[in-house]
This record gives structure tokens, sequence and C-alpha cells, in this order.
């Protein structure tokens, strides 16, 4: 039932949508409108004996994200076809398919999607301190939408181990009401177009920030064979990252690689919690994600 509660809550966000899109015709404004579609997370629904969102594979971390701009919609507008001569009142009718090339394939993070609506709006890039770097290429121009954006996407999230009733470092430890200082791992994860690498590091509750020496635990998912063109490839098997390659010896050389991009792009202010009055050690602390 639960399941059955989820999907039709995407049904009921999905008429909700096209609700709002038809004011937007009505009220005259999709001409100078954008619209994002988006969200903070995915969810896992049993997927790995695990419901909701509270970890870092790639059901719970990617996210929907479709953008309509004045440029799209005057796009979309001249692909429609006129019905056949012979009609007394031609009405135009749009083609059955979508094009492919409305797809753009770029990996792109949540922090990315303000400097791209500035530049969409034509309003100031934000300040060099923002995080994020505008995709807005990806958008309006269908020859940079096969065009590498990311190399990969970054992901935290904590793992606490207190009460006893947990499985294992992987399974209903939520860290739901702990404070950081409590913290036992943070996992950080990078997704490419072709892996998911995770590791999990030892936390360090007095300074609240990971101990980068010590490495609990790893995670490695091909992701080589889970598209087939635009579509997820449903006979992938790790398309749904069910098998951990990261203690493969023949996958030694990818581990190596991407944990040392992982800590390359993890270390730093930008992505350590700091305690309550415990700086990090830059000048900026992150909060973590709910």
């Amino acid at each position: 039932m639960f399941r059955a509660g989820y999907y039709s809550g995407v049904t009921l966000v999905d008429s909700y949508i096209g609700m709002v899109l038809d004011a937007l015709d009505e009220l005259g404004v999709a001409d100078n409108t954008i619209v994002v579609h988006t969200s903070d997370h995915g969810y896992l629904l049993g997927e790995h004996a695990e419901w909701a969102k509270q970890t870092l594979y790639d059901n719970a971390l990617r996210i929907p994200l479709m953008i309509r701009t004045p440029a799209s919609l005057m796009h979309a507008r001249a692909e429609r076809i006129d019905r056949p001569s012979g009609q007394s009142t031609p009405q135009p009718q749009l083609q059955a398919q979508p094009r492919p090339r409305r797809i753009a394939h770029g990996i792109v993070e949540l922090n990315d999607l303000y400097p791209t609506l500035a530049e969409l709006a034509g309003l100031p890039a934000p300040a060099a301190s923002v995080e994020g770097k505008s995709f807005a290429a990806l958008v309006v121009d269908a020859t940079e939408r096969e065009a590498p954006f990311r190399r990969f996407a970054l992901s935290q999230y904590p793992r606490c181990l207190t009460d006893g009733i947990q499985l294992d470092v992987f399974h209903n430890n939520t860290c739901e009401g702990v404070l950081p200082a409590s913290f036992s791992y943070m996992g950080y994860s990078i997704r490419t177009r072709d892996w998911r690498y995770t590791a999990w590091f030892v936390w360090n509750g007095t300074s609240c920030v990971p101990q980068w020496t010590e490495v609990h635990g790893r995670e490695l998912y091909d992701h080589r064979l889970s598209t087939t063109g635009n579509r997820t490839n449903l006979n992938d098997f790790d398309a749904f990252e069910n098998e951990n390659l990261a203690s493969n010896s023949e996958h030694a050389g990818i581990v190596a690689e991407l944990h040392a991009e992982l800590i390359a792009a993890a270390q730093g202010p930008a992505w350590e919690l700091g305690c309550p009055g415990v700086p990090a050690s830059g000048s900026r602390q992150r909060r973590l994600g709910d």
C-alpha cells in the first residue's frame, strides 16, 4: 500500500504540473516564464531493504529535472503540424513523439540551479562565492546536450550506530535526531556517467569532520550498461546498484581513481559540517541535507 500511495502521489503531481502550465497559458505569461520541475531527493520503495531517502544509493540521490524556457516553448510550437488538407478548419496538432534532442545527458547538481536560472532569466551571475555553475547551455543549445558538463555529482550523508538496533553500517541508521557530534560515519558519494563510488569515513565527533585516512567501507556500482539510449535498461542487474564491486581486484584501478577524485572534491569547508560552536576548517559551513 505504501508503494501504491507513492505512485498515486506521483500521478497527482503530474496532473498539478499540467494545471500550472495551463494557468500560465490562460494568464498569457507562458512566453516570459521559466518553469522548473525538480525535487530535493529521490526515494526508495523497498530497494535494498530501505525506505524513504536516507541513503547514498542512486534511487535516493537522483531527481527529476525538467526545465521549460520561453525559447523551448516557442521551439515546441514550431514543431506543430497542421491536419491534412481537406478539413475546413486546420488545427495545430503536436507530433506524437518528442524529439530525442530535447534530453540533455550532462551530469548536474542541484546547487547548479541558481546560477542556471539567473543566466536563463538574463540576470547578473551570482557572486563567485556561490556554489554551483550554470548549465544553461545544456538547456538552450541542442549541440551542447551530449557534451560533458560535470565529471561527477557529489553527495554526502551520515550513518549513526548509537542505539544497538541497527543491522550494520548500511541499514536502518539514518541519524534522524542525532547531533553531528554523535555521528559514527560520514559517507561521500560521486556519480559519474559510468560509476557510482561511495566511501564511508570514520567521523571525528569532537571537530565534526571526517577522518579522511580512516575508510570504514567502500561501494562501487557499475552503470556502464544502465542506459539504452535515453531509457534505463531494466535488464541490467546493476542498474539498481545490487552488486558492490569495490573489493573486486579487477576494479582496483577505478576505485583508486574515483577515491582520489572524491577526496579532492569533498575535502574543505564547503563539505565539512562543523560542530555547533566549533567552526569548520574554513569560513563556510554546509548544512547537511535532511
